[in-house]
Formats: C-alpha cells, sequence, structure tokens
C-alpha cells in the first residue's frame, strides 16, 4: 500500500489504526482515510470467509452499509504502531 499512486497515500498511512470487535471480541484492526479502507483480521489468512466466517460476513456487511467503524467520516489523524510492519 505504501507505494500506492493515490493524493490521499500520505495521510492514510499516518491514519490511526482503530480495534474491531464483532460480538464485543477482538476481530482485527482497521485503518481508514477518505474512501480508503484497510482491515486486518485476527486469526485469517488469505480465505478469511473460512477462517473467520462470523467476522468476515460482519466486515463485509459493515462495509456495504456504511456501519460501525466503516461508516463515512470516521477518519482518525493520530498515527500507531499497529500497521507499521503490513
Amino acid at each position: 500500500m505504501k507505494k500506492m499512486k493515490w493524493d490521499g497515500i500520505g495521510k492514510f498511512l499516518e491514519a490511526e489504526w482503530n480495534v474491531w470487535r464483532v460480538n464485543g471480541e477482538l476481530a482485527g484492526y482497521m485503518q481508514k482515510w477518505e474512501n480508503l479502507s484497510h482491515v486486518v483480521v485476527v486469526n485469517a489468512g488469505h480465505l478469511v470467509p473460512t477462517d473467520q466466517a462470523v467476522n468476515s460476513q460482519a466486515m463485509i456487511e459493515h462495509w456495504v452499509l456504511e456501519k460501525g467503524l466503516f461508516a463515512t467520516g470516521l477518519v482518525k489523524k493520530k498515527p500507531s504502531n499497529i500497521g507499521k510492519s503490513l
């Protein structure tokens, strides 16, 4: 993502990583700036729906319906170390 050609990439890379929970349990972390979102789903590999079915469904539904962390307008600018190695 660091090499992505987009005017907002600098702000995106500085955006805070937010803890994402499903049914009160840690599901992963989400970073968002404007119209770009990056989600890391814990305990999942490339086949997220197979590895984390409930969390995968919640992620897709919330993204499509713009709910929770995926709601339009949620932007935080404070940098965090969570995504530095991603």
